[in-house]
């Protein structure tokens, strides 16, 4: 049987956020560099999704849906976890320590406004 999916075939294109309220969180993301992208309003033109693009990948920011029950996260991977905390708490944002996990990777979490943990990776 032929895979439909294979490796080459298929990116990571977007991952969708549960939020609260949109603006909170949009403000969030654009502190990490992401940048808006498309919004989609409601029936009666409140903004129910915006999308936050990172290079060719994007956050998709959802208003009204519930956080993530169990903790997933988002994980990105950066050239210097540790230089990238520094960064973040520099810039007053709360972030766990790092630390160096099993397999050698350098890791930390930050989590948005709505508790949405991410994680970043090097």
């Amino acid at each position: 049987m032929t895979a439909l999916l294979a490796p080459g075939s298929v990116a990571l294109r977007h991952v969708a956020v549960p939020c609260r309220e949109l603006e909170p969180a949009i403000r969030f993301y654009e502190r990490l560099g992401f940048r808006r992208g498309f919004g989609k309003p409601d029936d009666r033109g409140r903004p129910v999704l915006q999308q936050m693009g990172l290079g060719d990948f994007f956050i998709e920011l959802i208003r009204g849906a519930d956080p993530v029950p169990g903790g997933g996260h988002i994980g990105l991977s950066v050239p210097d976890a540790d230089r990238t905390h520094a960064q973040l708490i520099s810039m007053g944002l709360a972030a766990e320590a790092p630390q160096t996990g099993a397999s050698g990777v350098r890791y930390f979490f930050i989590s948005d406004p709505d508790g949405n943990r991410i994680e970043f990776t090097s």
